[in-house]
């Protein structure tokens, strides 16, 4: 799913190439060349209404729906594949928590956060 919508929007043929084109038309349109470069930051929001709405817990059990962590894991690999250091992507909520087991998938089964020596 998230290749096709990358590939369609961008008209590539790969989802890395795609992804590239995204950060070169940004670029672009802010007055800058070239696409993404090491040591810029990319702050993704996600949409995690759902998650905490009425409390601080983190357990992530609600009724209500949020971000999807294997769509955002994929995303996430997807960035990395395209030469986007994790170190540089930043996941957030302004107004909500993002539940543990959430942190988790995207942080040890992903191999995010990691650093290298």
């Amino acid at each position: 799913m998230l290749t096709r919508g990358l590939t369609a929007l961008t008209g590539k043929s790969e989802v890395t190439s795609a992804i590239q084109a995204l950060f070169v038309d940004f670029n672009a349109r802010n007055g800058r060349d070239g696409g993404y470069q090491p040591g810029e930051k990319i702050a993704i929001k996600l949409n995690m209404n759902g998650s905490g709405a009425y409390d601080d817990n983190d357990d992530g059990l609600t009724h209500e729906s949020y971000a999807n962590a294997v769509l955002v894991r994929v995303l996430l690999e997807n960035l990395v594949a395209s030469g986007i250091r994790p170190q540089d992507i930043t996941l957030y909520d302004g107004r909500r928590i993002i539940p543990k087991y959430m942190r988790t998938n995207l942080t040890l089964k992903a191999g995010f956060g990691k650093t290298s020596a």
